[in-house]
């Protein structure tokens, strides 16, 4: 699942914004434009259990403040409201678009954003939480899969559960067959058609449930509030869990990398998942090593090809330390990481995040460029696409590298990526909050929808040494 879209509504600098997604997504735009602050609504989002019924400012993957501090214009009686979509539109495989959202207030107790009411919608099942005092409603509504063909089509495993299920129970109760009699296999269709008639039915369901704590909203007995619907339940159960789903097929590094280090400790457990801040990276490519997993050779690939290092290598040191050493590009000699320059290690987080993540997963990155040669800027452009094409990746990039934005032009002129499959976002601020404009990167190379300050920040020396001034 991917995440398509993004609504804002008074939040931070943003009166009302909009946002689609594509497979490459570009936040371009000056110092204090609102880059940052819609990657921040992003993560505030995904970090936050059980959004939209929850939202959290502060949290494993970004800190905003309090409610005061992403309120627009410090307006506390005002309402924050966040939508997000996800779609499985560029997967193998593509199911119906989910939007969740909720509307947030000021909580007098906490200062933080409170909920006022939160929603989930997509083609099976759609449910509603508002808050009344001190009540809370949950509503909800279920269209059934409809014919049995269509529960085999959606569930195959599980239709292939019912059916080894009662191919068992044939089996009993024919007890003990003869020498050389056969027992009849009941076929996936009937088995379907079985299940249907006893868990899913022909009448679309719906209900309301009340509750007085938020965290109790979705525990209730489906008997008592005659839900009799067996999908019904389990759709409604599981759509709360939707961000968290996605959180597992989600990688962020953000704009500030932890430095290299001379020595590192060979951490043993189970998660190395890279951080934030680039945590646990070097760990990772230890733990790699020592395993003589093949994501090692496919990391010195993806650093070769962006023109980054030759090799990379962990050498074992006395009192259970590594020291990690680098070969440069056209050198014959490794050197320790620390000693190579920042560019590699500032890279390095990304490449082995994308390597612990499976395909089909979103990579969001701030400042991609940091540290690097403007050669090396846009090959990690290069990077990006090769992954979308490959591994089915969608990436959501900050960026101020006019040579990693040139080098995705290039890629949408010669056919590598089509202009819908970028989405360029350039953000300013004006005198009434941030402003958004839209940018087309054109199949004849031409940028369609960018304001002067695009053309200011990013090619007016082109243009003014074309000129000759």
């Amino acid at each position: 699942m991917y995440l398509s879209g993004l609504r804002l509504s008074n939040y931070k600098s943003f009166k009302e914004a909009d946002f689609k997604f594509s497979k490459i997504t570009l936040l371009l735009g000056p110092n204090s434009g609102g880059k940052t602050s819609v990657l921040a609504s992003i993560l505030s989002c995904l970090q936050s259990p059980q959004f939209p019924a929850y939202f959290l400012p502060n949290g494993s993957l970004v800190e905003t403040g309090d409610f005061r501090e992403i309120v627009k214009s410090h307006r506390v009686a005002s309402n924050i409201s966040i939508d997000l979509n996800f779609t499985n539109k560029w997967a193998k495989v593509s199911t119906a678009p989910v939007k969740l959202g909720g509307v947030y207030e000021r909580d007098a107790k906490t200062s933080m954003p409170r909920m006022v009411s939160a929603s989930v919608k997509n083609k099976d099942i759609a449910w509603s939480i508002s808050k009344a005092k001190d009540k809370y409603t949950l509503k909800w509504s279920y269209k059934p899969l409809g014919a049995s063909s269509n529960f085999v089509k959606k569930f195959p495993e599980m239709a292939r559960a019912f059916e080894s299920v009662f191919y068992a129970a044939a089996q009993i109760k024919t007890a003990v067959p003869e020498p050389g009699a056969k027992v009849k296999k009941i076929s996936v269709a009937s088995v379907a058609k079985e299940a249907e008639q006893h868990m899913v039915g022909d009448v679309p369901s719906e209900g309301e449930h009340q509750a007085s704590n938020l965290s109790t909203i979705f525990d209730f007995d489906p008997k008592e509030q005659r839900i009799s619907n067996f999908w019904a339940l389990t759709a409604l159960k599981a759509s709360k869990d939707i961000v968290s789903d996605f959180l597992k097929t989600f990688v962020y590094i953000g704009s500030y990398r932890i430095p290299p280090q001379r020595t590192y400790y060979h951490l043993v457990g189970p998660d190395l998942k890279v951080g934030v801040c680039g945590q646990n990276a070097i760990e990772q490519v230890l733990a790699w090593e020592n395993a003589k997993s093949d994501k090692l050779p496919q990391l010195v690939k993806s650093l070769k090809s962006i023109g980054l290092a030759a090799s990379i290598k962990a050498n074992k040191l006395a009192g259970g330390r590594f020291e990690v050493t680098v070969k440069s590009l056209g050198s014959s000699v490794s050197s320790s990481i620390v000693d190579v320059g920042f560019g590699i290690n500032q890279f390095l987080p990304v490449l082995v995040a994308e390597l612990q993540t499976k395909d089909g997963s979103t990579v969001a990155v701030s400042q991609p460029e940091t540290h690097l040669h403007p050669s090396v800027q846009a090959e990690v452009a290069s990077h990006f696409v090769k992954n979308v094409k490959d591994r089915g990746f969608c990436y959501l990039v900050e960026t101020h590298s006019e040579y990693l934005i040139n080098r995705i032009r290039r890629h949408v002129v010669a056919g590598d990526l089509a202009p819908e499959d970028v989405a360029v976002y350039y953000l300013e601020q004006s005198n009434s909050g941030g402003v958004i404009h839209d940018i087309t990167f054109e199949k004849t190379g031409r940028i369609v929808g960018a304001p002067p300050g695009f053309f200011t920040t990013y090619q007016v020396d082109v243009m003014n040494i074309a000129i000759g001034r």
